[in-house]
């Protein structure tokens, strides 16, 4: 779905600081749209403040850049070096 900016409100901003090997990039600012996903906006933020199930973007690396459209990452575990897809809950929900 392509989002409307003039449709759909911008409830929260996230903000991420990206390096590549010790070396600062820059700050990424993500608007989230928490009125037409807020379960999504709020695990997205409790992920990045906190962590769910011992997941994190903390030290993850982005497999998928395309400019000013789309960045992909995987979530890391705790204490590991793996970066794999995962999910953080076994439940089904009605919004992605």
């Amino acid at each position: 779905m392509l989002v409307d900016l003039q449709t759909f409100t911008v409830t929260d901003v996230a903000y991420l600081d990206v390096e590549v090997a010790g070396t600062e990039l820059g700050t990424i600012e993500i608007g989230l749209f928490g009125e037409i996903a807020p379960k999504t906006v709020t695990n997205f933020i409790t992920i990045l403040t906190k962590g769910i199930n011992g997941r994190t973007y903390a030290g993850t690396k982005f497999h998928r850049v395309f400019n000013k459209f789309v960045i992909q990452g995987s979530l890391k575990k705790k204490n590991r070096n793996a970066y794999t897809p995962s999910q953080i809950s076994t439940n089904s929900f009605t919004e992605l």
